[in-house]
């Protein structure tokens, strides 16, 4: 997935809309973090939801326990722990509540390299980056030069 994923588009869908199952990282290194290890796993296909549950559940029926779907808690699937803990879950919201702000800085700060690089594309000693045409950034001006 690339580093700006989350919000960004191809061919006018949104990342993680395109294909079964989609997936976002929230490593510490993204431009949305949850502190450290994390991500997030978007189903487009209902058939799969409730094995991702169980999956997420370290193989268990324990959600359908909980919402009266089942009688006992057994072992279903293979699995593992999954989930983000409250506190990280917490911290990413926030970010992903500033992300227009989030955006727009590191929009800031991606045309300041942009036009300090400008230079050497002019001599030829480097390329910078472009952006296909059927793809669309979070940082749509980025590379619209």
């Amino acid at each position: 997935m690339p580093r700006k994923g989350v919000m960004a588009r191809y061919k006018g869908r949104p990342l993680g809309a395109i294909g079964h199952i989609g997936c976002f990282s929230f490593h510490e290194t993204k431009n949305y973090t949850s502190g450290g290890e994390g991500g997030a796993t978007l189903i487009n296909d209902p058939a799969l939801v409730e094995r991702a549950k169980i999956i997420c559940e370290k193989g268990t029926n324990r959600s359908q326990l909980f919402r009266g779907q089942a009688d006992k808690y057994t072992w279903r699937d293979i699995g593992s722990s999954y989930l983000m803990a409250d506190i990280q879950a917490a911290y990413l919201w926030g970010q992903l509540e500033a992300a227009g702000r989030i955006n727009e800085r590191r929009l800031r700060l991606w045309h300041n390299y942009y036009d300090a690089f400008r230079p050497l594309t002019e001599a030829r000693r480097v390329t910078l980056p472009t952006l296909p045409a059927q793809c669309a950034s979070v940082l749509p001006q980025a590379t619209r030069y």
